[in-house]
């Protein structure tokens, strides 16, 4: 996709994004790479001796209060790394971010490919356009197909989700745990688990059909 179409595509973004990404991050593999010449996104490099004042932002964070629908229409801030230097992103924040986590009931799982080879990466952890998809839509009350357009795990991700035309995101019940890739720590050796992954076609996805199987997604 063009950042032209990514422009058009999500043009009614009603919500401010601020990407804060540390100065290691790879923007080649960024899954927020489509977004980079948007207007609604602002980036901005963590470096070192800089400080990012984050007062009033929505900032996902681990047992903190739900995000609802009651937070839509403030500023979002994302958080670019890798898991292990995500500690260095929060120590270059300043201010009072809103800190939110997403609701305890949504068991959703990240189809992202990308992980590390020397850290173990959070088992709910989301990758940041899969976070950023839930987010809106919990803020929003609907889902943005069109921020997935370039993400290349897009049916995957979506498959697990029970209902895309729903108001607020929930989890299918009858499938199980998508299948992730691990390495050993040397990065020589790839281990595949042993989970089964369900992929809804990709015709039911987007089918405006009520009988169509029912969607699936990821954290970050």
């Amino acid at each position: 996709m063009s950042a032209q179409e990514t422009k058009l595509s999500t043009q009614e973004l009603s919500s401010h994004i601020t990407v804060l990404r540390h100065p290691k991050e790879n923007m080649i593999k960024n899954s927020l790479r489509p977004f980079r010449h948007h207007p609604r996104f602002t980036w901005v490099i963590a470096h070192p001796e800089s400080s990012f004042d984050a007062t009033g932002y929505i900032t996902l964070a681990v047992g903190q209060p739900p995000l609802s629908t009651e937070d839509a229409g403030l500023p979002i801030l994302l958080l670019e790394s890798t898991w292990h230097l995500v500690p260095q992103l929060l120590a270059r924040m300043s201010g009072k971010p809103i800190y939110r986590s997403l609701p305890e009931n949504l068991n959703v799982r990240t189809a992202s490919q990308r992980r590390s080879i020397l850290y173990q990466d959070p088992e709910q952890g989301l990758c940041s356009v899969e976070a950023l998809f839930v987010t809106r839509w919990i803020l929003e009350g609907q889902c943005d197909l069109s921020l997935l357009d370039s993400y290349h795990w897009k049916d995957v991700f979506l498959s697990q989700f029970a209902d895309l035309d729903a108001k607020q995101p929930s989890v299918r019940s009858d499938i199980p745990p998508l299948a992730i890739k691990t390495y050993s720590k040397d990065g020589r050796k790839q281990v595949e688990q042993k989970r089964k992954e369900v992929i809804a076609p990709s015709s039911s996805l987007h089918s405006p059909s009520k009988d169509r199987p029912l969607g699936l997604e990821a954290k970050m």
